[in-house]
């Protein structure tokens, strides 16, 4: 697998220092990277010093199943990455309709959703993004089905 992309963050009193947003991956949250390293963070939020000594915070502002979080330094909110679009929306959430096969469709359903947010994220085009949504989609819906067909036999329901 590649590097992860990273999202340089431009903001005053940190040139030359390589302010930068790692994304969420599947099992791990976002980060923010200063001078090549993972900043500490206490809580929700990360404090650095800046050029000038100046301790700085730093939070997240999440956006609703986006993986790039817009990025709130003092009272400035930067936005990394332009939002989604309303049918961006609707091609993320569609796998999140198999939450109504229960806990085993929610779970499938919430990976093929962040799949596709991060594909439609990615640098593909455009219509390659979608169609790899559709995919996902429909690979979700298999694979609930298929797992939903395993657990029965295990356990004797079919």
């Amino acid at each position: 697998m590649s590097e992860p992309t990273t999202y340089p963050i431009a903001y005053a009193g940190f040139e030359g220092r390589g302010l930068a947003l790692q994304p969420a991956g599947l099992w791990k949250g976002a980060q923010i990277l200063c001078d090549g390293a993972p900043l500490p963070r206490k809580g929700r939020v990360y404090t650095v010093n800046d050029n000038s000594g100046t301790l700085v915070t730093i939070r997240f502002r999440g956006s609703f199943l986006d993986p790039i979080p817009r990025v709130a330094i003092g009272d400035q909110v930067i936005a990394l990455a332009p939002p989604f679009a309303w049918y961006d929306y609707v091609v993320v959430a569609l796998p999140l309709l198999l939450v109504a096969g229960g806990i085993l469709g929610g779970v499938t359903g919430a990976v093929a959703a962040f799949s596709n947010a991060k594909l439609l994220r990615s640098s593909l085009p455009a219509s390659a993004r979608y169609v790899l949504c559709l995919v996902s989609a429909a690979g979700a819906v298999i694979v609930y089905f298929v797992l939903a067909v395993l657990f029965s036999m295990a356990t004797g329901r079919l």
